[in-house]
């Protein structure tokens, strides 16, 4: 069972159903535990998706991915990237799939994987920054 408390950061976007943040918020768990080593990512998603039904989208676009044989780094990141644009269930399986294959979990994850909020928040914080930045 998880022990999972939401940040105050979470929690805004979701009331606020600020979909932009929510994005940015998974994309930066995946970017920090590739291979899935912990349940933060999952339990963020659900934490999300018991608040906001309608979060996750059918795959209507009917896209077509790559076979297990051309999975590489950059695939991968393509894939987390493109939820931003259309987060689908079926995307989220297929990165836990790739992650198997290209980050397979190392035990020394384990004992870090305390510290993977923090490390959200800040890539969170950091992401943030980046768009005023950008805006300017």
């Amino acid at each position: 069972m998880s022990k999972f408390e939401p940040n105050n950061y979470l929690k805004e976007s979701v009331e606020k159903r600020d979909f932009l943040s929510l994005h940015n918020i998974l994309y930066s768990i995946l970017n920090t535990d590739k291979s899935f080593s912990t349940t933060y990512f999952d339990d963020t998603l659900k934490y999300i998706t018991d608040r906001i039904p309608d979060f996750v989208k059918e795959n209507d676009r009917q896209e077509s991915f790559k076979d297990n044989t051309e999975w590489d780094y950059d695939y991968w990141i393509r894939i987390a990237a493109s939820l931003k644009d259309n987060f689908t269930m079926e995307k989220v399986e297929l990165l836990k799939s790739m992650s198997k294959k290209l980050y397979p979990i190392k035990e020394k994850e384990f004992r870090f994987s305390k510290y993977l909020p923090i490390a959200v928040i800040l890539g969170v914080i950091a992401m943030g920054l980046l768009v005023l930045l950008a805006k300017k």
